[in-house]
Formats: structure tokens, C-alpha cells, sequence
């Protein structure tokens, strides 16, 4: 049990390491706290309408670019759970979408990044 705690640990500080270096420097002060640009298609405002549990899925899976057993890492779930809580917070998302753009077609499901390959 020891070894397993150590092992964890170890790939705790693993993990920390390469979120780090991967990380950069604060983006300067914008209005918008999600970097709305013009022609974002409503992404934006979709976001900060989403839960905030929503929101840390999405920006961890997108936006980090974590892998699925990275976010379970990160959010002390199972990936089990990263899997159905970002199929259903996509979901939702598109839904925000849609309802931001009646009239645009609804984006296609298999140009989406999927994540559960990684």
C-alpha cells in the first residue's frame, strides 16, 4: 500500500511538472474574462453561461489539452466520470449554441476532437 502511495504520488508531481511547463504567462486584462474575439460564433458568451463545473471540464479538455486520465487526476474522479460528465457538458454547450444561432447548422459531431481516443 505503501509503494502504491508513493507510486501515486510520484505521478502526482509528474503531472504538476508538465502542467507547468506548459503553462503561460497571463494573458493581459481583457473585458472578457474568456477572450472573446469577433466571429466567435457565441462561444464565449455559451461558456460563461455554462456551470462552473462545465466550464473547468471543457477549458481542462480543450483548452489544457489534458488527456482523459490527466482531468480524472486533476479533478480526483475516475475516468469513467471525465467520460460522462464532458459528453453531457458538451451537450449542454451545443445546446447554448443552438440556441445562440437558430439559424446556422448545427456543427457536425464527427469534426469533434475526441478526447475518449487518448
Amino acid at each position: 500500500m505503501l509503494a502504491n502511495q508513493a507510486r501515486s504520488q510520484r505521478r502526482w508531481a509528474r503531472l504538476l511538472m508538465r502542467v507547468a511547463e506548459r503553462a503561460e504567462p497571463d494573458p493581459p486584462p481583457a473585458a472578457d474574462p474568456y477572450g472573446a474575439r469577433e466571429g466567435d460564433d457565441g462561444l464565449t458568451a455559451a461558456l460563461a453561461q455554462a456551470s462552473d463545473t462545465d466550464r473547468e471540464l471543457l477549458l481542462l479538455a480543450y483548452w489544457d489539452d489534458l488527456s482523459r486520465s490527466d482531468i480524472a487526476t486533476v479533478l480526483g474522479i475516475s475516468v469513467g466520470a471525465v467520460d460522462t460528465r464532458l459528453h453531457r457538458a458538451r451537450q449542454r454547450l451545443r445546446q447554448r449554441l443552438a440556441a445562440a444561432n437558430p439559424h446556422q447548422d448545427p456543427a457536425d459531431p464527427a469534426k469533434e476532437k475526441d478526447h475518449a481516443e487518448r
